[in-house]
């Protein structure tokens, strides 16, 4: 929202970004995070939860981008989602996660989660990880959060849907 702000866009135009099915995008996020914690709680097993996360993800999200293909940013998003579902399908559909990069997170504590396999979407990684490179390998400590390549393109990809979309609309409001 800042960049969009920093090159005109107004408060209001950021309200009118022409964004459909935003609830695809919305179910995508609940679908994981609710299917992660029913793992952690013990009410699926991993190996369910985790190809079905990755499945109504992957449909949600591409339901998405379909129907807003006109925002060229979410190419971004896109490519990011290719990166995660490359590194999770050469993983038997979970995400690998470094356990140096949770330490340096300031998230070590999950470490012992991951290996005991209780999670439906990760994995620790290790080094005969396949695509491992691809995994969730960058600490974000100031977040407290460890992401991966694909991530950032993704969250690359909504902030040019923030900037794109922002822009648009000005456009429309300037014509009118």
């Amino acid at each position: 929202m800042v960049l969009a702000l920093l090159i005109g866009v107004r408060i209001q135009d950021l309200g009118r970004i022409d964004l459909r099915a935003p609830w695809a995008f919305i179910a995508a996020a609940l679908a994981e995070g609710g299917l992660a914690y029913a793992t952690y709680q013990g009410l699926l097993s991993p190996s369910l939860s985790g190809p079905l996360a990755k499945t109504l993800v992957v449909g949600f999200v591409g339901y998405g981008i379909y129907a807003n293909r006109g925002l060229k940013s979410l190419w971004l998003v896109l490519t990011g989602l290719g990166l995660n579902l490359a590194v999770m399908a050469a993983n038997g559909g979970h995400m690998p996660v470094s356990a140096t990069a949770l330490q340096a997170a300031g998230i070590g504590h999950w470490v012992p989660l991951l290996e005991t396999t209780r999670d439906g979407v990760h994995t620790l990684l290790t080094p005969t990880t396949p695509l491992g490179f691809l995994g969730d390998t960058i600490p974000l400590s100031f977040m407290r959060k460890v992401i991966s390549p694909g991530d950032v393109f993704i969250l690359l990809g909504i902030i040019g849907v923030v900037v794109e979309g922002g822009l648009r609309a000005k456009k429309t409001r300037l014509q009118a």
